[in-house]
């Protein structure tokens, strides 16, 4: 097995990577600049995934809501929102759902009931200033204040 072929691969396994790493040929390896080259791939691999993953469980929200007839549309930034708020170094990607659930299923429920939204609509969910905003597709996006 070659490290780099290894790592060139698009995804691969975080577990094939710590075998070897724990290998002897890792061990042996006296270049502190091929380990370190190592452990940044290893960490941007593990962003990718976890970006992935923060876009998977809010497309099965957007999945949910379209089958109640509400019709909703987000770009990389909600995901970024996410990724800030719920990843955590200790617990990796377990608080994101909480994450979502808290910031973008609360945030719809509460515009639902206010009447701000009405079934069959569309709506883009914006981040402006770390908070959710829905935007109509035909009119501007809004600006908001931190409260």
């Amino acid at each position: 097995m070659n490290l780099d072929n290894l790592l060139s691969e698009e995804c691969f396994s975080i577990s094939s990577v710590s075998l070897f790493l724990f290998s002897s040929k890792i061990l042996n390896l006296h270049n502190p600049n091929k380990i370190l080259s190592l452990f940044i791939k290893i960490k941007s691999a593990h962003d990718k995934i976890i970006y992935y993953y923060e876009g998977n469980e809010l497309d099965k929200l957007i999945e949910r809501l379209t089958g109640m007839n509400y019709n909703f549309t987000y770009d990389d930034k909600l995901i970024d929102l996410i990724h800030k708020v719920g990843y955590d170094e200790i617990y990796g990607a377990r608080p994101i759902k909480r994450a979502i659930q808290d910031r973008v299923e609360d945030f719809i429920s509460e515009e639902i009931l206010k009447g701000e939204l009405s079934e069959g609509e569309s709506r883009f969910i914006d981040v402006v200033n770390d908070e959710l905003v829905l935007v109509k597709p035909s009119e501007p996006k809004k600006k908001t204040r931190k409260k």
